[in-house]
């Protein structure tokens, strides 16, 4: 995909390799946070993703984060939503 980093190359690599200054570090963990609260929130069916971890991140061109892998992730209505939240909750 165009535009988008080969996490090996970009973190792994030595030639390659970019440099992580604090603000990009942020602003990388913002869109993430960003994307599951949308994901969470926003659309009228509400989505877990399961398995977020470095290798489902994905950087554009202007290191902007894009989650992917959602091979583990679930659907749930609203109602769903309540009926787990109640019976996964901690006490």
């Amino acid at each position: 995909m165009k535009g988008v980093y080969d996490k090996n190359k970009v973190v792994y690599g030595s030639k390659s390799r970019l440099k992580f200054n604090w603000e990009n570090r942020f602003n990388i963990c913002l869109g993430i946070a960003r994307g599951l609260d949308h994901l969470h929130e926003h659309p009228r069916l509400k989505m877990v993703h399961r398995d977020i971890k470095a290798e489902n991140i994905l950087l554009d061109g202007a290191l902007n984060a894009k989650i992917s892998d959602f091979g583990m992730a679930s659907l749930y209505t609203e109602e769903e939503q309540l009926m787990i939240i109640k019976v996964e909750a901690p006490k």
